[in-house]
């Protein structure tokens, strides 16, 4: 159909035709044009000014009092006005500027009328400059609704460049010379304000102790990462020049990553981002678009230049911030590194997995982020248990260990429940956090939730040995594949015990043979004799950390159990140190007696494991049995009477402990 109006040439080529009312036209663009009339006033002149001026003079901006009204005046050194730029200021979207495009802020003839604003009063706007070679006046008269009417006189004095005046009344003195005052503050180019300079230098905006970055290329980037900063909320500034003028200013991170959530680096995951925590900048672009980015730079043209020219900046910043910490003996400035790289391997987690794997298909888009992915894999983040120097994940890839694993523990308890059982060659120390200033209220672990799928990818394969103190079935496959090495123990009753263990059991047997504790053994099939022995293990090269053990073979009496607690091990040696020590080895008893069920109602081949059933029941076990001790230290001994009272007792009846 469309081809067929087009043949038929029924389909005319025309211009684009609109109606408009002239005065409600022009009153919208005044009154809507900027975010507030003072700003328009402030900026607009400012703009044509830099467009226009010449030389290294700077323009000269006065504020005075004439009468009742204040009049504010912008002067600079250019050519004046010919025809054609006549036209274009008395004519709405017909800039003479079009064809500069690329070196000037303006460009579409309609900045100006917001300087008229009538919102602060404006009465009259004088304009003296050379007109088509000859000094002349305009005059504005804008104290009438409407268009305002203009004239235009010769001047028998000389004239130089362009100088524009405003006078408005004093009701809206204050709010205009803060306007003129915040402008002035942020400036980057020279301007004198009442005989005084005002320039601000991008590149003094970083502190002593702040790492600076500079981009040369346009868009220019001037770059502050503070690593020292002691604030609760995050440094995360950023100011936005296009073409000289700011055009934004505020934070980054809704900028250029997100408008949702805060500013953490769980945010900045699927972006592939790098993050830094505290953080200032200033861009200067010589080619963005200002009238776009003075409403959202997402819409500007040069926004992913912009972008990129930003995270090169933050890469870079990084990279040194690790240098510096590597160098350093600052804990303060480790930390926060510490906390950086933590960051950024989790935000880049994507980039890393394609680096690990020799895919260089993310240089044509994130190739400025390569030196920093080099940084993360060199940076020693990850602790160990063997030794106190940290190791990177460059380190952790060049050990060989058998069948690529690699072993992680959260508690010392943990690693040393298989210390010397195993082949590795190390093992990574765990790192929980659950309130942070980084990460806000998630919790975060620095190798289960970071490094391990990174690892992972990589080949590796990471096992918790905290995992393998509950879970029977993973230790027997890591056996099984020659990772793990437990040989049969070699145990030794202690006859003569010194006077601090002797001490320590007699306190636990007599807590042990009160009734609360057989209260809480209702429903376990609990032994009728319960014999505590002190014992010591002999330590095997293969051999894990033993704290207690169940003395008695599979065919023994099952009314007698015999526990032997080794006082030599380190949770027993730790045990002994605390005030009420036989409460706190209440645990290691229960843990054994939860053996003595299991070993009743297990087969053959699940008995002597730790698996879920095994965990459940020891769960539960310590419930009553603290929940009970609690009421006992607590004077509340009736309560228990009433349950011995109503026979919850007659499935245990007597139970003894020697």
């Amino acid at each position: 159909m469309l081809n067929t109006i087009q043949n038929k040439k029924l389909l005319l080529k025309r211009g684009f035709i609109f109606k408009a009312h002239h005065g409600k036209g022009y009153e919208k663009l005044r009154e809507n044009q900027f975010a507030s009339a003072e700003h328009g006033l402030v900026h607009e002149p400012v703009a044509n000014a830099l467009d226009e001026h010449q030389g290294n003079k700077p323009i000269c901006i006065t504020l005075k009092k004439k009468k009742n009204l204040y009049v504010l005046s912008f002067h600079d050194n250019g050519k004046g006005l010919q025809q054609e730029n006549l036209n274009s200021l008395h004519f709405i979207g017909q800039s003479s500027k079009k064809k500069k495009k690329e070196n000037t802020i303006g460009r579409f003839g309609m900045g100006l009328v917001g300087a008229f604003n009538s919102k602060i009063g404006v009465q009259s706007v004088e304009i003296k400059t050379l007109v088509c070679g000859k000094a002349a006046r305009i005059l504005y008269d804008c104290s009438r609704a409407g268009i305002p009417t203009w004239r235009m006189k010769e001047l028998n004095e000389p004239c130089s460049g362009f100088k524009i005046s405003f006078s408005f009344p004093a009701s809206s003195h204050r709010i205009i010379l803060k306007a003129l005052t915040d402008f002035l503050k942020d400036n980057i180019v020279p301007v004198e304000f009442n005989g005084k300079i005002y320039c601000v230098d991008p590149s003094a905006m970083a502190g002593k102790k702040d790492i600076s970055v500079k981009i040369e290329q346009n868009p220019k980037v001037y770059y502050a990462a503070h690593p020292f900063s002691n604030n609760w909320v995050f440094t995360d500034d950023i100011q936005l020049y296009l073409r000289k003028m700011l055009v934004e200013k505020g934070t980054m991170y809704p900028m250029f990553v997100t408008t949702s959530g805060s500013k953490l680096p769980q945010n900045f995951y699927h972006y592939d981002t790098p993050y830094m925590q505290d953080e200032s900048c200033i861009i200067v672009s010589e080619t963005g678009e200002p009238t776009l980015g003075r409403d959202k730079l997402v819409r500007n043209e040069d926004f992913n230049t912009i972008k990129k020219n930003v995270e090169t900046a933050r890469c870079l910043a990084l990279v040194e911030l690790f240098e510096r910490a590597r160098a350093s003996a600052l804990r303060q400035l480790r930390h926060y590194a510490d906390n950086m790289a933590t960051a950024n391997i989790y935000a880049m987690r994507s980039l890393l997995v394609k680096k690990l794997k020799q895919d260089d298909s993310f240089m044509e888009t994130k190739g400025h982020c390569a030196p920093l992915l080099e940084a993360l894999l060199q940076y020693p983040l990850f602790s160990i248990f063997e030794d106190k120097n940290p190791l990177s994940i460059t380190d952790i890839l060049s050990f060989t260990t058998k069948e690529n694993v690699v072993l992680y523990a959260e508690t010392p308890d943990a690693h040393g429940f298989l210390r010397g059982s195993h082949n590795c060659p190390f093992v990574l120390k765990e790192k929980v956090c659950y309130i942070d200033d980084l990460w806000g209220g998630h919790e975060y672990r620095r190798i289960e939730t970071i490094l391990k799928p990174l690892l992972e990818s990589a080949g590796l394969e990471l096992v918790s040995m905290d995992e393998l103190l509950w879970n029977e079935k993973k230790c027997e496959d890591l056996e099984e594949r020659e990772i793990l090495f437990r040989s049969q123990l070699k145990i030794k009753h202690l006859t003569s015990p010194d006077q601090e263990i002797t001490d320590f059991l007699d306190r636990l047997k007599t807590l042990l043979n009160r009734n609360w504790f057989r209260h809480s053994l209702v429903r376990f099939h609990p032994p009728r004799k319960i014999r505590i022995l002190p014992i010591s293990v002999e330590k095997q090269e293969h051999s894990g950390e033993i704290v207690a053990a169940v003395l008695n073979g599979t065919d023994a009496d099952p009314d007698e159990l015999n526990i032997g607690i080794c006082m030599d091990s380190l949770p027993m040696r730790s045990i002994l140190k605390k005030n009420n020590a036989e409460i706190a080895a209440l645990p290691v008893i229960c843990h054994e007696l939860t053996h003595h069920r299991r070993k009743l109602v297990d087969d053959m081949e699940e008995q002597g494991r730790h698996s879920d059933s095994f965990h459940l029941d020891r769960i539960q076990l310590e419930t009553n049995v603290l929940k009970n001790c609690t009421l006992h230290l607590l004077g509340k001994d009736e309560e228990l009477s009433r349950g011995c009272q109503m026979g919850m007792l007659s499935d245990v009846g007597e139970i003894l402990v020697l």
